[in-house]
């Protein structure tokens, strides 16, 4: 995704070794590899579009999206549900702030992820531009479909983490039709809109 990365060393290292990996800009970047294939390449890269909407101080959504808006390769939704404060929230890496999704449309399917993270703000939420490093979210496949009926192409396996850092512009218009758009695509390439999971372990009520 032209998404990502916020520690240099993890850059250099796909260099080295091969990633799924795109043009670096200087807002931010991202990381996403496979946790239960230590084989897979590792996606990383920056994004063409970062906008965020804050309902507060404490809260609010970003979009992070690879390509163009109509037809995106990859996009990142975080939702920030409380603010952790830097000197002042004790650090745990098993802290969680953020609800993270994670959509990829490679291959004329989409595979979608979710799960939770520690988002860590290098700014105020409310103010024109937002910065923050994202840590050890954890993310579960939770829905995968490909064109023409094939298996779609799975580089991440069932379990991931996404991590890096990105800085993004206040615009809740953009930000709410984006996250629309991207509904829309799912729903499309699914063959049903991803509301609810309709099974006993999870109930999934943010779409994409």
């Amino acid at each position: 995704m032209r998404l990502w990365l916020g520690l240099a060393s993890i850059v250099c290292a796909c260099g080295l070794v091969g990633c799924d990996s795109f043009r670096l800009a200087p807002s931010g970047a991202l990381t996403v590899r496979s946790v239960d294939l230590p084989d897979a390449p590792v996606v990383s890269g920056t994004f063409d579009t970062a906008v965020y909407a804050a309902d507060d101080h404490q809260t609010l959504s970003v979009l992070l999206v690879d390509g163009p808006a109509d037809a995106p390769r990859r996009v990142v939704h975080v939702r920030m549900f409380w603010r952790s404060r830097a000197g002042k929230t004790p650090f745990d890496p098993s802290a969680t702030n953020s609800v993270v999704r994670y959509i990829d449309f490679r291959d004329g399917g989409v595979m979608v992820y979710g799960g939770g993270g520690l988002l860590r703000p290098k700014s105020t939420p409310g103010k024109a531009s937002f910065s923050a490093v994202l840590a050890n979210a954890t993310l579960r496949r939770l829905d995968a479909s490909a064109a023409d009926g094939d298996a779609p192409a799975d580089s991440l396996g069932d379990l991931a983490l996404a991590e890096g850092s990105f800085t993004a512009r206040l615009d809740a218009d953009q930000a709410a039709a984006l996250l629309h758009r991207v509904q829309l695509l799912v729903k499309e390439k699914l063959g049903y809109p991803r509301l609810v999971r309709r099974s006993a372990e999870q109930i999934d009520t943010h779409p994409g």
